[in-house]
């Protein structure tokens, strides 16, 4: 095993790499970046949440689902990472939290990520992502908040506070 510090920061480097490629994908689905979420995959990746699709076979089967949606929220926690040269395998859990507009329930996700993620041209990306759930649940949701102003909630878009540049604070408490 090479334990000189440029492998050990090489390493740490890919790490990263990896995980930023992980986030594209669930900011790109919760914000509705397509763009996003396309970069997290490799030239031929597959995205497989029981089927084996492309990106773009996956989206033009979840796409229509979205407009009924008023909220997606990935967690990814609990990496393994497992590095070989270009190439990476990985294991991560998520929860997944769906929120329709119509219902007043929000259904909650779990399970575990495989991937297999390959270095493209200095940057990671997924070249299969295998989804393995392990449970949904469904939970009552309050109307809103009192305390903060409706003006700070996400959106499923570009119009959420993230993608404000420079970020500026609001002030509107709404109480």
């Amino acid at each position: 095993m090479d334990d000189t510090l440029e492998s050990r920061v090489k390493e740490l480097w890919d790490r990263k790499g990896i995980e930023e490629a992980m986030v594209r994908y669930t900011r790109g689905l919760d914000r509705l970046d397509l763009d996003l979420y396309r970069t997290s995959f490799s030239r031929d990746g597959l995205d497989n949440h029981g089927l084996a699709k492309s990106p773009e076979d996956f989206l033009e089967g979840w796409m229509p689902q979205q407009a009924a949606r008023e909220l997606t929220e990935h967690h990814i926690s609990n990496f393994t990472i497992e590095i070989d040269g270009d190439t990476a395998h990985t294991e991560s859990y998520y929860m997944v939290a769906v929120k329709n507009t119509e219902e007043d329930f929000v259904n909650l996700f779990g399970g575990r990520y495989a991937d297999r993620l390959v270095n493209e041209d200095g940057t990671w990306r997924m070249a299969v992502r295998v989804v393995i759930p392990s449970f949904h649940v469904q939970a009552p949701t309050a109307v809103g908040s009192t305390i903060m102003s409706r003006s700070n909630w996400g959106r499923r878009s570009e119009e959420d506070p993230t993608y404000e540049r420079p970020l500026q604070p609001k002030y509107d408490m709404g109480v």
